[in-house]
């Protein structure tokens, strides 16, 4: 890691390092680390109907000004939610006065972006805030939240994000409410691998599985749905989600049929949302900028602030 080797541990640039990252605590409010997801459901949607009008889409380099738009309208409504959201939730006495202008601002700027951009847009939108902001009880993407209400609330946050690329790019809704079914099959197969309980230390490093049979039945429905999301993208001649659910599938049947152990179940969790973000950068290869991007300033954001870069492709913590 490059910061790692400008910025070592246990040296005095460390040291002020951490101090200045310790300051801007209020950033993880707009959980960016949700924003791999976001993207690629919204840039999928965009592309699956794209592939309408163009079968063999592949490595379109255009980036039009309502795309832009659009990626940055989402982009900023939904960080100034989170923000708003979180903010809620914790002692708002413990966050500079000003955060909550800025998270507002931000709002308020993706708003006005997305009418810019494409106004049809604003209707899946606005659902999604609704079902982020009111029905998830302003606790989004709580992932130690299991039931099937949050199983819902969360497949219909993935759904609309789909369908808002979707619209954006003029497809038939009818359409794209069948053609978003295995991208839904795909998102709920993951979250339930997230739902897997997994003991950590206090750095959030995994320790060991708490619960075998929860482990089992989970993985047993998620390979279910990850064939599902298979067999759907094939008969919707998406190559997309066809191929990174049958990829992801051996991934499922090492953690069923290998003894339990919480590396196979990271694989599982972490490869699928790399695996489906980069076949959606085949088509829109402009979107491996802002995926790095972030990948490297959440690394080097929580190597500054703990010792230990997230997110992170590594497994073995034995």
């Amino acid at each position: 890691m490059i910061i790692a080797r400008l910025i070592p541990q246990e040296t005095e640039r460390y040291t002020k390092a951490r101090k200045l990252v310790s300051q801007l605590d209020w950033l993880k409010l707009l959980r960016w680390d949700l924003f791999f997801v976001i993207w690629t459901y919204l840039l999928a949607g965009l592309g699956a109907a794209g592939m309408q009008n163009d079968r063999f889409l592949y490595w379109n380099k255009s980036l039009s000004l309502d795309a832009t738009l659009l990626f940055i309208g989402v982009t900023f409504l939904l960080a100034g939610l989170f923000g708003l959201s979180n903010r809620r939730n914790i002692e708002a006495s413990n966050l500079p006065k000003w955060t909550g202008n800025l998270f507002w601002g931000l709002a308020i700027l993706g708003i006005i972006s997305l009418l810019i951009s494409h106004l049809l847009v604003l209707l899946p939108m606005a659902l999604l805030i609704l079902v982020l902001g009111p029905l998830s009880g302003f606790s989004p993407f709580n992932l130690k939240q299991r039931s099937i209400k949050y199983f819902l609330i969360h497949g219909g946050a993935a759904a609309l994000l789909f369908l808002t690329g979707w619209l954006f790019k003029d497809g038939i809704i009818s359409v794209g409410l069948w053609r978003g079914i295995p991208y839904l099959l795909g998102f709920w197969a993951v979250l339930l691998v997230y739902w897997i309980p997994l003991e950590v230390t206090e750095q959030n490093l995994p320790l060991k599985l708490s619960d075998n049979r929860l482990r089992f039945l989970f993985l047993i429905i998620a390979f279910t749905m990850t064939a599902g999301a298979t067999v759907l993208g094939f008969m919707n001649d998406d190559p997309v989600i066809s191929t990174a659910a049958c990829v992801y599938l051996p991934f499922l049947i090492v953690a069923l049929l290998f003894p339990p152990h919480f590396r196979h179940i990271l694989r599982c969790r972490i490869y699928p949302i790399f695996i489906l973000s980069m076949l959606v950068a085949v088509q829109q290869p402009w979107f491996l900028l802002p995926l790095g991007l972030n990948f490297w300033l959440l690394r080097s954001f929580h190597y500054l602030q703990s010792g230990f870069p997230q997110p992170t492709f590594r497994v073995d913590y034995d």
